[in-house]
């Protein structure tokens, strides 16, 4: 998508990818506990489906050094 020059190394922007969701589950579960929400494992599930696939969503990812 868009690589930006870091100090240290090269930060890459990309599109969230299924293989992300081990890495954005603990953020999202972070998110719902300070907005002291409890939603069922399915909602889980569909919200990573949609920012991670192709639809009205898109999700980004930005990486620093790998």
């Amino acid at each position: 998508m868009t690589d930006v020059q870091g100090g240290a190394g090269q930060t890459v922007i990309r599109r969230l990818e299924p293989s992300d969701r081990a890495a954005w589950e603990p953020l999202w579960q972070a998110y719902l506990a300070f907005y002291r929400q409890e939603l069922p494992g399915g909602v889980t599930d569909a919200v990573f489906a949609r920012i991670s696939g192709e639809g009205a969503h898109e999700g980004l990812v930005a990486e620093h050094g790998g």
